[in-house]
């Protein structure tokens, strides 16, 4: 995967998950390197976390996804 296409599904990514319902997704940073697309923030559940890194995975089909996003739930 080239520089330019490791840019180019950053951005994809980053659109995709700015448009998902909730301020959650929208505080998730993904930088793609080498193939490899990192999502790191914080996430309020972890059913959220798997959905993300399905979505990301779907979106960047090429690259290997390594999720970092901790799970810290919303206090009541």
């Amino acid at each position: 995967m080239t520089t330019q296409q490791c840019r180019e599904t950053e951005q994809t990514i980053r659109n995709i998950l700015g448009q998902l319902e909730g301020a959650a997704c929208q505080r998730l940073s993904v930088v793609v390197t080498d193939g490899v697309a990192y999502v790191d923030g914080h996430v309020p559940e972890y059913r959220r976390k798997k959905a993300v890194t399905q979505l990301v995975a779907r979106v960047a089909s090429s690259c290997r996804v390594v999720n970092r996003a901790r799970v810290l739930p919303s206090e009541p």
